[in-house]
C-alpha cells in the first residue's frame, strides 16, 4: 500500500491557490475545459475544493459541487465531443434536480445498482424514469 507523505496537508483551497489549481487541472485532464469549469464554479457558495498541499505546492485537488447549472457535460455533447452523457446512482430527487436546470432533460441514462438482491429503484426512481423517458442501466 502506497503511504501518503508525511508533510501532505489536505486543506480547503485558498484564494492564493487559484494559479496553481489551475495548472493542476489543466496538467492531470490535459487541457483548460475542466479548469474553466472550476473557475465558472468557484463564486457558487456550495461548491468547495479540497487540495493536497505537500511543502506549500499544490500536489493535488477535489472539487466538490452540487448540480446547479448546465451540466458540464451538456456542453461538451453540443460541442460534438461527446455524443451522450449520463449519471449513475442519482435518486428520484436528484434527478428531479438535474431536470430542473437547463439542458438536465438531455441526460441519456441513469447507471444504477439493479439486481435481484437490490431492487430499491423499482419503488420510485423506475417509475419517475419511465414517465421521463430516461433508460436505467
Amino acid at each position: 500500500m502506497m503511504q501518503a507523505p508525511a508533510d501532505l496537508v489536505i486543506r480547503p483551497e485558498q484564494p492564493a491557490d487559484e494559479p496553481a489549481l489551475r495548472e493542476v487541472f489543466i496538467t492531470t485532464f490535459g487541457g483548460i475545459d475542466e479548469a474553466a469549469l472550476v473557475d465558472a464554479l468557484r463564486p457558487n457558495p456550495r461548491v468547495f475544493t479540497l487540495v493536497a498541499d505537500v511543502h506549500a505546492t499544490i500536489a493535488g485537488a477535489i472539487t466538490f459541487s452540487p448540480v446547479t447549472s448546465r451540466p458540464p457535460a451538456e456542453g461538451l455533447r453540443a460541442a460534438g465531443k461527446i455524443r451522450a452523457w449520463g449519471v449513475s446512482n442519482f435518486d428520484v430527487r436528484q434527478m428531479e434536480e438535474l431536470f430542473s436546470v437547463p439542458d438536465g432533460n438531455r441526460c441519456a441514462t441513469n447507471q444504477v445498482l439493479y439486481n435481484l438482491k437490490n431492487r430499491y429503484v423499482e419503488r420510485e426512481l423506475l417509475p419517475w424514469c419511465q414517465q421521463h423517458n430516461m433508460p436505467i442501466m
